[in-house]
């Protein structure tokens, strides 16, 4: 079970409502950019539930306020939680190889290294 915790992470007092509008010309890339982190830092931050509902709240006004369409906002946002889903599996157990170095040249280091590939090592 993931530890959370009960605080709220600090924000900005001023100007937290602003991002560049939706109708500018900025590209597309841009304008969505401050949603990207915003999102982003609410799905992988380990705070409460209750903390998150308030965060995503924010998210919506101030996309509200500055002309973004909410359906662009949830879209990113099921889009950045199933790609957090896909690189962090919890469910699937991940063996690692670790890599051991020889100092040495011989031609009887392939033997050597076939001889621990077996135990991951």
């Amino acid at each position: 079970m993931k530890q959370q915790y009960r605080h709220k992470y600090l924000q900005k007092p001023a100007g937290t409502d602003t991002t560049i509008q939706f109708s500018s010309n900025h590209p597309y890339e841009q304008k969505i950019a401050a949603f990207r982190y915003y999102v982003h830092r609410m799905i992988t931050l380990p705070i409460m539930e209750k903390s998150k509902q308030e965060e995503w709240k924010a998210i919506i006004t101030m996309a509200k306020n500055n002309g973004y369409p909410i359906g662009i906002i949830n879209g990113l946002r099921t889009k950045l939680i199933v790609r957090n889903r896909q690189q962090h599996p919890s469910t699937i157990p991940c063996n690692k190889r670790r890599w051991v170095t020889f100092n040495y040249y011989s031609p009887m280091i392939r033997s050597i290294t076939n001889l621990f590939i077996n135990i991951l090592i």
